[in-house]
């Protein structure tokens, strides 16, 4: 049960993180595309940052929930 639930769980995070890096990839070549101002930029930037954050953050909460698992088998 366990190992099911962390397997389906890994598998949706996966998706989540190819998406969101496919997201960060396709910002940063419209940014060097395209020509943009000063406040464009800035703000595409921003967003980049944003992602690059909600990848880092779902990358720890996906660590914590696998950390939590293992304790759950080895009990």
């Amino acid at each position: 049960m366990y190992l099911e639930r962390a397997s389906a769980k890994m598998y949706r995070h996966e998706l989540k993180i190819a998406t969101l890096t496919h997201y960060r990839n396709s910002l940063e070549e419209f940014m060097i595309k395209s020509n943009l101002n000063k406040t464009q930029g800035k703000k595409l930037i921003k967003e980049i940052k944003e992602v690059d954050k909600n990848i880092k953050k779902s990358n720890k909460l996906m660590s914590d929930f696998i950390r939590l698992e293992k304790t759950k088998l080895n009990q």
